[in-house]
């Protein structure tokens, strides 16, 4: 027999929680890496071009470009400095997989049903009275 028939096949979900520990394993030390070299990431330059490896490296893993989005938040001055943004970020998009994974369809944005809902029920309660 050949040895080729040992290899598994990758469940999707397997293959989805390899991708979300990594994520998260980089992106929690990319964080603490941000907190603890603080001086040294204040030089524009070198801190500027960590943040672009990292979200580079986020995206390469997470292929989410909402998750990227949220990592640009890292270049704004005093909230990339003190949140640990890549961890939310990719906390969010882990969400939004789990989600699509377990609804079987991706996540939608409601209209503006959510907002009227409240007061067309409110009305329909006026009126029956």
């Amino acid at each position: 027999m050949s040895h080729y028939n040992n290899f598994r096949v990758i469940d999707p979900k397997n293959k989805f929680k390899r991708k979300a520990l990594t994520a998260l394993g980089i992106s929690i030390v990319a964080d603490i890496l941000d907190y603890m070299a603080a001086p040294v990431f204040a030089v524009p330059i070198i801190g500027d071009a960590f943040d672009a490896l990292t979200i580079a490296l986020l995206y390469n893993v997470t292929k989410s470009k909402f998750s990227a989005t949220l990592n640009m938040m890292e270049f704004i001055p005093v909230i990339g400095d003190l949140l640990p943004v890549y961890t939310f970020s990719t906390l969010a998009w882990i969400i939004k997989e789990v989600a699509e994974i377990y609804l079987g369809e991706p996540i939608k944005r409601r209209g503006t049903n959510v907002v009227t809902k409240p007061v067309h029920f409110f009305n329909k309660f006026l009126i029956n009275r």
